[in-house]
């Protein structure tokens, strides 16, 4: 769960109705892996007591997500899973009673998409809290039980990501050769401040290169395991990709994907790949929010055509890469590549 509900929301929703591409289809066919995606059991909403949440639509479902995937050539996604308590802070913060969206928040449910459409979806479980007495276990179970790897949204539960309750999960990912995704919600720290955190800790963090700071110890001492920042490393203004391009170029595990990101637009990425490389970068899309509906992969403001067909600076390679290639590796824990252009690109480009 990313930007829904953030200041931002509404309005790009707005955007993405009007800047839809009423063009013809993609002119290549791609394979495309979408690697932030969220499902929910929307239905539920508007009866039984359940209230209606603006930011979602009841669409938002299994059987919403697969029919948008048909219609949008889109071959495979990460599905993120979790319960309503393990994103209370935030639907508190939206003045949402999270014991009243248990059944629309819900882990069960999310986890049938994988039993009805086992070859469209990889696993990727987010429930770690480190009060939470089985958490480890819970966590074992899940790799167990076929988990791709994990997401950890470390301020929803009031952390930062180097608490010592999250080393132990840390030394499982290695342990079971898991990759991680790593939501730092720098972009909610205003509103969702990491409470758990004693105050001098919370009030190191003052910019982006504060926060990079907490997590270089991390990246250093688990160099083999690759993370993905999600969203871009969470940037709360164009101006914080000043200090994410760099943090990201730096460090050999690191990569992103791009859902839900901050001034997204096709000559953003162009710039996101030239500063970090495009064997870090992923297509997302942070679905159901940023989406208009089943169409939006092709025409939506976040529409994976947009890698394809609007980014001239981009080799053949490169979108073949950020389409899957890198999706693909990062399941099974591999860490980024540089990615090779091809002789014809190269010579264009020299």
């Amino acid at each position: 769960m990313a930007a829904a509900g953030s200041g931002s929301f509404n309005t790009a929703l707005a955007d993405d109705k009007q800047g839809k591409k009423d063009d013809a289809p993609p002119k290549k066919r791609y394979r495309v892996i979408d690697t932030h995606v969220h499902l929910f059991n929307a239905r539920q909403m508007g009866s039984d007591g359940v209230p209606k949440l603006n930011f979602l639509s009841l669409d938002a479902t299994i059987e919403g997500y697969v029919a948008a995937m048909k219609q949008g050539q889109v071959d495979k996604g990460f599905l993120i899973t979790y319960n309503a308590e393990d994103v209370a802070a935030q639907l508190r913060n939206y003045k949402v009673d999270p014991a009243m969206v248990r059944l629309v928040y819900n882990t069960a449910y999310q986890k049938t998409a994988l039993k009805k459409h086992p070859d469209l979806f990889w696993w990727f479980p987010e429930h770690i809290d480190p009060v939470r007495e089985t958490y480890l276990e819970d966590l074992q179970k899940n790799f167990e039980d076929g988990a791709a790897g994990i997401k950890m949204m470390t301020v929803f539960h009031g952390y930062f990501p180097d608490h010592p309750g999250f080393l132990p999960v840390y030394e499982m990912c290695r342990k079971y050769k898991k990759p991680i995704i790593m939501d730092l919600s720098y972009w909610y720290l205003n509103v969702m401040p990491a409470m758990n955190e004693l105050e001098q800790r919370r009030n190191r963090v003052h910019r982006f290169s504060d926060y990079a700071a907490l997590l270089e110890p991390i990246l250093k001492d688990f160099s083999d395991i690759p993370i993905s920042l999600a969203h871009t490393g969470t940037a709360s203004r164009a101006s914080d990709y000043d200090e994410v391009f760099p943090f990201i170029a730096q460090h050999k595990n690191l990569s992103c994907d791009i859902a839900a990101s901050t001034d997204y637009s096709a000559a953003w990425l162009q710039k996101l790949v030239k500063a970090v490389g495009a064997g870090k970068v992923m297509y997302g899309t942070d679905w159901p929010y940023w989406t208009s509906g089943a169409s939006s992969y092709l025409k939506g403001d976040r529409r994976w055509t947009m890698i394809a067909d609007e980014c001239p600076a981009l080799s053949e390679e490169e979108k073949v890469a950020i389409l899957s290639g890198n999706a693909q590796r990062f399941v099974e824990n591999k860490l980024p590549t540089k990615v090779e252009r091809g002789a014809a690109e190269s010579k264009r480009d020299s």
